[in-house]
């Protein structure tokens, strides 16, 4: 068993995960822009007053690219 399938009969996230991960396996790429993207916006929050409305703008976008995963990714089918 991976960790990703332990990871999947957590109760509560595991689904939500799995969800997610279906969707970000098909889309690599740009799952790893926002992801930096998201690391770009705590890097940015944290360095100066001055960036943190930027730093919050790419921590929202990444948030958006996330729920957004989840509508897309394949629902588990029983």
């Amino acid at each position: 068993m991976s960790i990703d399938e332990k990871l999947y009969t957590m109760p509560i996230i595991g689904p939500v995960y799995e969800r997610t991960h279906s969707y970000f396996r098909k889309h690599i790429t740009v799952t790893d822009l926002f992801h930096i993207l998201m690391g770009l916006g705590i890097g940015l929050m944290l360095a100066s007053y001055d960036y943190v409305f930027l730093g919050v703008l790419a921590l929202l976008l990444g948030t958006i690219y996330h729920i957004y995963a989840y509508i897309k990714g394949i629902e588990k089918k029983l």
